[in-house]
């Protein structure tokens, strides 16, 4: 019964309904497997995004995770990749790729024509797609007047924030750099823990005292992966305990929500060689912005995350559709987060040109749509660009060829907008910190976005796991330096995937408008209103956000 509630409490909070017959089934695959039900959503998730286009669980669906993922668990299997169709046809080609397939055909006159007819086949799922550019998801008034008309196009004075990590050496960290990096990090938010909740830190080795105590440092996991209740570790802060691990017991405590790297204040009695832990403080508030919002006019954004291109062509028809709508809707600004070319593409690999070349066309492409329109675009790097740097935090887009209205941010990214701070990140941090999450306790309806949310928050960092996701090469020196927060955000984006969701945390709307595309279908993207107001009023009464399909 208790696995029953929780899988019911983890749909719920993913905005999912699944029905008892579908909620019975999953239930007997988490007893048969062995599976948390925390874990099984994750699978769920990973599985449906790769696989369903991130329909809800069905019962023929479930049976296709337990046959094709659950049963082969143990081993190591492979995806194929997709086979090159080898298509006669004339093939479509849309306006932003106009662009490549001219420079295709005038630096490569002899390249095989059926490469490109293969990159070029249009797909019949997304062409087919019900429902496109339909809203799926509501916050605030989105009925209001201002929110249905186009924006005036004003004029808005937009910086990036952090543009000197374009000249940081990265991926050279010597392990004594590392470790002063996680601990400086780590001093951040104790500080602010000690400060906030007027706490003095007992200044006892660990190992010779025994009593009560207040520690601090970061939290590790005796063994790799998922955190357990029973292999909890400390680290202290080296200026204070140089470095020294101890074992924490949560036994007695009610609620419990920790990961590996987490930066935590612990009050409770020293055994010597373990910890009884009483209270494990995670965080404080962040401080507001420094610079009052000064917006005397609606600001209008739209933010998408890639993948922008679907996984059988080079066609970038998702991204097409996205522009088409911009182009109708005319905000102040749009966000475009990458990946715009994963290295994981299965066509990658038949690129007549080199990927930086490919890259600045698709670029040109998008600019050529919105010259002349008045919309400033701000284009934000992944990790998982083939063309970009791979390391996290990763550094802005390098282009040829200068416009005007186009901005180049680094990942994680900070803009001031008239004093509007808004922020985000392209690595899926909230995926990751609930991949290896420990958690007691906390599976409560809409619970488990706000508390990952909160993670961020509390940790004062984008990235705040150590050690990171297999997914993600971290450079913790460049962490230190451009991926902590300064104070709160405004507003905040953070594609995942996790279902779209807004929420606010500390008065900061936090926006997950997922990715354009859904495994081999259409995705989503975040439509956004800032209305002028008073000083005083709060931030969150002022926006709203719709999330779109494709």
């Amino acid at each position: 019964m208790v696995i029953l509630e929780d899988l019911l409490g983890q749909f719920e909070s993913l905005n999912v309904s699944v029905d008892s017959k579908v909620l019975a089934k999953c239930e007997e695959l988490c007893t048969t497997y062995n599976i948390d039900p925390e874990d099984f959503i994750d699978q769920w998730l990973a599985y449906t995004a790769s696989n369903l286009s991130g329909e809800p669980p069905s019962l023929d669906t479930l049976a296709a995770l337990e046959r094709n993922e659950l049963q082969k668990r143990k081993r190591n299997g492979a995806i194929g990749t997709p086979s090159t169709r080898r298509v006669e046809a004339e093939p479509v080609v849309t306006p932003v790729r106009q662009n490549l397939r001219e420079q295709w055909q005038e630096e490569s006159p002899t390249v095989n024509r059926v490469e490109i007819v293969a990159q070029d086949v249009p797909s019949q799922n997304f062409t087919n797609r019900s429902g496109a550019c339909s809203v799926q998801y509501q916050f605030g008034e989105c009925d209001a007047h201002n929110f249905t008309e186009r924006c005036s196009g004003g004029s808005f004075v937009i910086t990036v924030k952090n543009g000197e990590i374009a000249s940081s050496k990265y991926m050279y960290e010597k392990f004594l750099v590392k470790r002063d990096a996680l601990n400086n990090i780590s001093r951040v938010v104790i500080g602010d823990i000690l400060a906030h909740h007027k706490l003095e830190i007992t200044r006892e080795k660990l190992k010779q005292y025994s009593g009560e105590m207040v520690i601090c440092g970061r939290i590790l996991s005796e063994h790799p992966g998922k955190l357990e209740t029973g292999s909890v570790l400390l680290e202290g802060l080296l200026e204070i305990y140089r470095g020294q691990v101890i074992r924490i017991s949560v036994n007695k405590l009610e609620n419990v929500s920790l990961f590996s790297g987490q930066s935590v204040v612990i009050k409770g009695d020293n055994m010597q060689d373990w910890f009884s832990a009483k209270e494990i403080i995670t965080g404080a508030p962040l401080t507001p912005p420094e610079r009052p919002l000064q917006l005397t006019q609606t600001l209008q954004i739209v933010a998408a995350a890639g993948p922008f291109t679907l996984s059988e062509n080079l066609l970038y028809e998702p991204l097409e559709q996205l522009l088409k709508y911009v182009t109708e809707f005319r905000p102040n600004l749009l966000i475009l987060m990458g990946p715009f070319l994963q290295g994981t593409h299965p066509l990658v690999e038949t690129l007549c040109e080199s990927y930086d070349s490919f890259f600045e066309n698709i670029v040109g492409g998008i600019m050529e749509r919105l010259k002349d329109i008045g919309i400033r675009v701000v284009l934000v790097p992944s990790h998982e660009d083939v063309h970009n740097h791979v390391v996290f935090p990763s550094l802005p887009y390098k282009i040829r060829k200068r416009y005007d209205n186009l901005l180049l941010a680094p990942n994680p990214f900070v803009l001031d907008v008239d004093g509007l701070k808004v922020s985000g990140s392209t690595a899926d941090v909230l995926f990751h910190v609930s991949k290896v999450e420990c958690s007691k306790n906390t599976h409560q309806k809409d619970s488990r976005i706000g508390r990952l949310v909160s993670h961020i928050f509390n940790q004062r960092s984008f990235y705040p796991l150590h050690p990171p996701d297999p997914d993600v090469k971290v450079d913790y020196q460049l962490v230190e330096q451009y991926a902590m927060f300064d104070g709160a955000p405004h507003l905040m984006f953070l594609p995942s995937k996790f279902r779209y969701f807004v929420r606010v945390v500390e008065d900061c709307v936090v926006i997950n408008p997922e990715r354009l595309i859904k495994g081999t279908g259409a995705g989503t993207f975040a439509r956004v209103e800032v209305r002028a107001g008073r000083v005083d009023q709060k931030l969150c009464d002022r926006v709203s956000c719709q999330i779109y399909s494709v």
